[in-house]
């Protein structure tokens, strides 16, 4: 391919940051035909491994359980609900794989919530973990976990737990002013 040295660092800089590591990476990918979508999806695939496989139980569980609420939760409530310690809560921001609002509001970036999709269909450790979660959440009856589930499809349920969920639980969606969420919810269902 011939491109210019300056726009080629451009281009590497502004699709994969500037990060050396990743440039050095970027650039022997390019040289042998790479683009960039599969530049960045095996760079991000390779440093969420690294860190999940750095990872103590405390911290995958606290990384998991953030997957079920994509706007964010409270560190409070993350640590109420799913007994998360603070040594999780520091892996993952040293890691980089959660925004912080500065006032305890933490979310998932983007990019470390779909490692983790992508790796529940592929790695069964990860699929237990995130079911294992997921059995915990209807058990306490968690309605943002089930609703999250019930919506986006994931983590996969049977069908009868599906029913189970759905009938058990759309009062509540509806007593909570989510009409057009359970609408898509139960028209998708049945």
């Amino acid at each position: 391919k011939s491109v210019d040295v300056l726009e080629l660092a451009s281009l590497l800089y502004e699709n994969v940051g500037g990060n050396p590591l990743a440039l050095k990476l970027s650039l022997r990918y390019w040289e042998i035909g790479g683009d960039f979508e599969h530049i960045r999806s095996d760079l991000q695939n390779r440093f969420f491994g690294q860190v999940y496989a750095s990872g103590n139980d405390a911290a995958l569980s606290a990384w998991g359980a953030l997957m079920f609420y994509p706007s964010g939760i409270s560190l409070e409530s993350l640590m109420s609900y799913w007994g998360v310690d603070e040594g999780a809560v520091q892996f993952l921001h040293q890691h980089r794989l959660v925004e912080s609002d500065g006032e305890g509001w933490l979310a998932l970036i983007a990019s470390a919530s779909s490692f983790l999709r992508s790796q529940y269909f592929a790695n069964s450790e990860v699929k237990r973990r995130i079911d294992s979660l997921f059995d915990e959440a209807v058990h306490v009856g968690n309605f943002e976990v089930i609703e999250h589930a019930l919506i986006t499809g994931f983590p996969e349920i049977t069908d009868q737990l599906r029913e189970e969920l759905l009938r058990s639980w759309w009062r509540e969606g509806l007593q909570r002013n989510h009409w057009a969420v359970w609408r898509a919810i139960l028209e998708a269902h049945f």
